[in-house]
């Protein structure tokens, strides 16, 4: 495929109708699903396993396991195991360097810990770069996502999971009989007259791509309660239903292997309200 310089220079009709980094010419680019377990630390995994699936993608080779402890420990800008934000992390690590694992194992706990503990630890990595997918939050649409993860690889979002999410075995998690008939009404008065006539041919044409954002359907904040990675999408040959494939943080034992689909081009979930993506670089390459 040719290589574009900025993802939004990918033509529309260069999009596949199916696209995964688990399987490129047979090779799994993509981190192992990790288990956060009992601490709130999605937005750490997320991130962490963004981090290695994409310094994997622009050096073509393994790189090592990079340690959400002392990413959690360290950063002075999120929670710990009381939640945070993965731009943060991006954030901070443009002036501050990744360790690997074995170095600083994942305890699950930050309290009682210090940064100090790690400072023996070899760099490994940073973060060049930090952005919201479409330019600004609110601005990600289900093309952009899609032109910047088969662009630079996987893409970091924060949704609003569901508590029946945690019994997903498999299939395709779609938003059909769960938004009641009231918050169906309000987003839609809150569209633009444009984006009406998007969102409805959008809803006429399962195949066609969805270019509405958040400031499209009115909306300039929504509560979100989960991070997850998406890396890549799909859709189903019988029924035409688009859905995004999403490594959750529950271990390769939870849904189907770590995964699970969501619905593609209807901001399900609020999968398409935030996404981001890092750009990191080698510490062997760029001092760090």
């Amino acid at each position: 495929m040719k290589k574009f310089a900025q993802s939004s220079e990918i033509p529309d009709e260069d999009l596949p109708e199916n696209f995964s980094w688990q399987d490129i010419d047979g090779y799994d680019f993509t981190d192992v699903p990790r288990d956060q377990g009992h601490c709130g630390s999605c937005y750490t995994f997320s991130y962490a396993g963004l981090i290695k699936h994409r310094l994997q993608v622009k050096y073509g080779k393994a790189m090592p396991q990079l340690s959400p402890q002392q990413m959690m420990t360290c950063n002075y800008m999120t929670e710990g195991c009381d939640g945070g934000w993965a731009q943060f992390h991006g954030l901070f690590f443009k002036n501050a360097y990744m360790v690997d694992e074995q170095c600083a194992p994942y305890l699950g706990v930050t309290k009682g810990h210090h940064c100090s503990e790690y400072a023996e630890c070899e760099p490994i990595a940073k973060v060049k770069d930090v952005k919201f997918v479409g330019g600004g939050y609110g601005s990600a649409t289900e093309k952009a996502m899609m032109k910047e993860i088969m662009h630079s690889g996987a893409i970091e979002g924060e949704v609003d999971f569901p508590s029946y999410g945690h019994m997903y075995t498999s299939g395709v998690m779609t938003s059909n009989g769960m938004k009641d008939l009231h918050s169906k009404m309000v987003e839609l008065a809150q569209l633009s007259d444009a984006a009406k006539t998007l969102l409805t041919k959008e809803h006429t044409n399962t195949a066609s791509l969805s270019e509405i954002s958040l400031h499209d359907r009115g909306i300039e904040w929504q509560a979100l309660n989960h991070s997850i990675l998406v890396i890549g999408w799909g859709t189903d040959p019988k029924t035409q239903l688009k859905y995004w494939i999403v490594r959750n943080s529950f271990g390769d034992t939870w849904g189907s292997d770590g995964n699970f689909m969501a619905e593609r081009g209807a901001d399900f979930i609020r999968i398409e309200g935030q996404s981001s993506a890092f750009d990191p670089v080698l510490c062997s390459e760029e001092k760090c």
